[in-house]
Formats: structure tokens, C-alpha cells, sequence
């Protein structure tokens, strides 16, 4: 602790605490998913649910991935007002995208995760931070956008 105590200050990077705890956590049967704690048991439930639901939202698909993907950096540049370099550093992070039933009324949509202002693409402007959209995959309506500065309380 005291080095993690050293490190955080000097550095404010407070991930090794968070690391640590999930280690304690693990040795005691608990798990932490998205910052809440539960069972293993409760935790696998949901992990299961959530993979029977993306594939349930792929089958239903009208719109493809790149499809989607070009309504979704149309709606960021509207909405956020991008210059054309911003449009062309943002950067889809593949691995991160996922199919999923969003809000109470369940809509079935694909959720893209860009990035704009890091290493890989070079740009170095405003603006930089993470975007997310989700995408109804049925009529291509945009359901969501959020922006994230990617500060981490550290701006």
C-alpha cells in the first residue's frame, strides 16, 4: 500500500488501487463489474445475458457495421461542429464496438467507441477525448451519442 500510496501521488494514476482491490475481491468470490461489486455467479448471469442479447440485435440487423459506422461519425461531426481534420483523425476502435438492446424500450442498436487525440491518429487540436454512438441497427436512427474527455477528474 505504501508504494501504490508513493506512486499515485507523484504520478495521479490511482489504477493500481483499483487493480489491487479487484485481486482481494477475486480471492473472496466477488467480482467487480462496471464498478459494482457481486458474486461470480451473479456477475456470469449477466455476462450471459448480454452476449444472448447482441446476438439476438446482429440477427435482427437491416444496416451493416460500415453502414452504421458512416451515419455515426455524420451525426458526431454535426453534432459537435468537427473540422475536417477532426472528422478525418477520428478513429474507430473496433474492438470496442458491440451490439446491444439500449434504454428501457429495449432498442436493439450497435454501439461504436472513437477516439480522437491519441498516438494513432496525430491529431493534437480540441476536442480530443472518447465518442460513443449507438446506431439502430434496424433504420440507421442515431439513439445516443456521449462524449468523454478522457480526463479522469485529472483536467
Amino acid at each position: 500500500m505504501r508504494e501504490l500510496c508513493l506512486v499515485s501521488r507523484d504520478t495521479l494514476d490511482f489504477s493500481g488501487y483499483f487493480i489491487e482491490a479487484e485481486k482481494i475481491a477475486a480471492l473472496h468470490g466477488v467480482s467487480v463489474v462496471n464498478g459494482a461489486l457481486m458474486n461470480n455467479e451473479t456477475a456470469k448471469a449477466i455476462e450471459e445475458r448480454q452476449q444472448k442479447d447482441a446476438q439476438n440485435v446482429k440477427d435482427r440487423a437491416i444496416l451493416t457495421i460500415p453502414e452504421m459506422e458512416k451515419l455515426a461519425r455524420e451525426a458526431l461531426s454535426v453534432r459537435y461542429g468537427f473540422t475536417e481534420e477532426q472528422s478525418e483523425c477520428l478513429k474507430n476502435e473496433e474492438e470496442n464496438g458491440r451490439y446491444l438492446l439500449f434504454g428501457p424500450n429495449e432498442i436493439p442498436c450497435y454501439e461504436f467507441y472513437f477516439t480522437l487525440g491519441y498516438d494513432e491518429d496525430g491529431y493534437q487540436g480540441s476536442g480530443t477525448g472518447i465518442y460513443t454512438v449507438k446506431a439502430n441497427v434496424e433504420n440507421g436512427t442515431i439513439e445516443d451519442i456521449l462524449y468523454d474527455s478522457a480526463l479522469a477528474e485529472n483536467g
